[in-house]
């Protein structure tokens, strides 16, 4: 054990060293040195965990924003902002059911089960592992408000005039991709956030509705095949008449 040096400090344990002011340091039985950095700091080393009490109610972090915990220095961690809590990564996540730690990237462990990853360009990914493998979003009526009705025929117009490309992120040279860009949608349609994005129930609502615009008119164009041929009939008929009665005439006279 070394005593500590700092005025105000503690150190205890095989070779603490509490060489600022304020510092508390604790070392557990390991024979190498552990030391404060800096005044004021709570430092414990505990090859075999730390653990609380189940008495204990929570860990109070104060009522400031800021970053409330480091992880591997500070390029993970987790914070609090106005009104907001955050994540920080530096790269990407990964939701896991079971398992244990495995340092691999993505890895659940020996028993675990990946259930969902989310990269650092914002792709988010549901393996094909998962024995109910559906995403759900929120569509319930009792939700939304502001109806309006929809004009199918203009929305269909709008899609076919969209422009569709084949085309692959900057930094997913590989992985090809084909739909519209954010700026034409939006453009045509003026639904969303703003014109750097594409919400999956924009995309679909307006795909349906489009769906909806092409039977429509191809119902009326059946419609009018169906006027037509009735009209055909109807004509044919008349001209059977006539012809009958001038066969009529045509034999009286003979």
């Amino acid at each position: 054990m070394t005593a500590a040096y700092g005025v105000y400090s503690f150190a205890a344990g095989n070779r603490a060293k509490a060489n600022y002011d304020g510092a508390f340091v604790w070392a557990d039985s390991q024979s190498a040195d552990f030391t404060a950095t800096a005044n004021d700091q709570f430092c414990i080393r505990a090859q075999g965990g730390v653990m609380l009490d189940n008495s204990t109610p929570a860990i109070n972090f104060g009522n400031q924003t800021r970053q409330m915990l480091n992880l591997y220095q500070s390029v993970y961690g987790i914070g609090v902002q106005n009104y907001t809590e955050y994540f920080r990564s530096g790269s990407g996540f990964a939701w896991f059911a079971g398992g244990v730690h495995s340092d691999t990237a993505n890895d659940p462990g020996t028993g675990g089960l990946r259930t969902m990853t989310l990269d650092n360009l914002g792709n988010l990914t549901i393996p094909f592992n998962m024995s109910a493998n559906y995403y759900y979003q929120t569509s319930d009526r009792n939700l939304k408000e502001n109806f309006m009705p929809v004009n199918t025929l203009e929305i269909l117009k709008k899609v076919t005039s969209l422009p569709i490309s084949q085309w692959n992120y900057k930094k997913e040279a590989r992985i090809e991709h084909v739909g519209p860009m954010a700026q034409d949608f939006y453009g045509a349609f003026k639904v969303g956030m703003d014109d750097k994005h594409i919400a999956t129930v924009d995309e679909s609502g307006v795909a349906l509705a489009a769906i909806q615009g092409l039977n429509e008119k191809v119902d009326g164009r059946t419609q009018q095949a169906e006027d037509g041929i009735r009209k055909l009939e109807a004509q044919n008929a008349e001209l059977k008449q006539r012809l009958e009665a001038l066969e009529k005439i045509v034999l009286n006279q003979k």
